[in-house]
């Protein structure tokens, strides 16, 4: 089986084209081997083959394996997790949307100066 890069998304930007992605979100529920993370865009349901040691209200970035199902839609099959307890999850998104322009602007100013 091929191994996709995981892509790093919003879980509302998550579609069934996605093969492998990467999530950060705050665990909101948990059952069993799956759980459910908020990362404010939406609430993704993400089942690993075991239970995980997660309790409700950590921070969690998650790489996963995008699947559709008839029942709950888009699921992620958890790959691995990592706790990221204390970390600045507002900065991080500050410091996304910065990179994000930034990226945009310098591929808008390679694009203006590229001969026609």
């Amino acid at each position: 089986m091929e191994r996709y890069t995981a892509v790093e998304k919003k879980i509302c930007e998550i579609n069934e084209e996605d093969k492998r992605v990467r999530i950060l979100g705050t665990v909101v529920d948990f059952q069993g081997n799956t759980i459910i993370v908020d990362d404010g865009t939406g609430k993704a349901n993400v089942v690993f083959k075991e239970p995980v040691d997660l309790e409700i209200g950590e921070i969690v970035k998650i790489i996963g394996r995008v699947s559709k199902t008839q029942e709950k839609g888009l699921l992620i099959y958890g790959e691995c997790v990592q706790k990221l307890n204390g970390f600045e999850v507002n900065l991080y998104r500050k410091a996304r949307e910065i990179l994000k322009k930034v990226m945009e602007d310098v591929q808008r100013a390679y694009n203006e100066c590229e001969p026609s």
